[in-house]
């Protein structure tokens, strides 16, 4: 995945976690904030925003394996 996909689909979650953010608050008459079920979605926001950044794809994690696949001669 490259960078600017990444940075796409950040910004896509910032805005779905901001929709629902604001639908809790409005649920709750609140202001500010959102609750501690606003907190659980903040927490969840973290955690989405940090798997996008930490996913390669496979073709990328093949390429940093060491080669260690000898074949050891029996003979």
């Amino acid at each position: 995945m490259r960078t600017l996909s990444k940075i796409g689909l950040t910004i896509l979650a910032f805005i779905i976690g901001g929709v629902i953010i604001a639908g809790l608050n409005e649920a709750q008459g609140t202001k500010s904030g959102g609750g501690p079920i606003g907190v659980l979605f903040s927490i969840g926001l973290m955690a989405a925003i940090t798997a996008i950044w930490k996913w390669k794809p496979e073709s990328e994690r093949k390429g940093n394996k060491p080669d260690n696949n000898q074949q050891l001669d029996k003979s």
